[in-house]
C-alpha cells in the first residue's frame, strides 16, 4: 500500500477553501467541501496510480497526477517510490498558467 503524505502547501489550499467557503457560505457547507476532500485521497493507498496524468506538467520529467473532487478541485499528488505526495488542491476554474506558476516555484 501506498503512503498518503499532506505537503504544507496543500494543507494551507485546504485552510483557505474551507475559509472561504465558512465566510461566503456557511461553517456547515465549508465542513463537507473539506472533508470530501480530505477523504477522497485515501483511494490512492491501494491504487495510487488511479489519478490522470496532469498535462500542465508533461514537459517534467516527474508525472504528476490528479483526482477530481466536486468537479471544481483537483487534488494534484506526485506518486514516487510507494509515496503520494499531495502538492495542491487547485480549483480548476482558476487560471491554468497559475497552477503551473506555484507549483514550480
Amino acid at each position: 500500500m501506498a503512503v498518503i503524505i499532506w505537503q504544507d502547501a496543500a494543507i494551507c489550499h485546504l485552510k483557505a477553501i474551507y475559509e472561504y467557503y465558512r465566510d461566503n457560505a456557511s461553517a456547515e457547507v465549508a465542513a463537507h467541501i473539506l472533508l470530501d476532500i480530505q477523504n477522497a485521497p485515501d483511494i490512492l493507498a491501494s491504487f495510487p496510480e488511479i489519478g490522470s496524468k496532469e498535462d500542465s506538467f508533461r514537459n517534467l520529467s516527474t508525472h504528476l497526477r490528479y483526482l477530481v473532487v466536486r468537479k471544481h478541485y483537483k487534488i494534484i499528488y506526485l506518486y514516487e517510490n510507494n509515496i503520494c505526495s499531495i502538492l495542491a488542491i487547485w480549483d480548476v476554474r482558476q487560471n491554468p498558467a497559475m497552477l503551473q506558476e506555484m507549483l514550480l516555484t
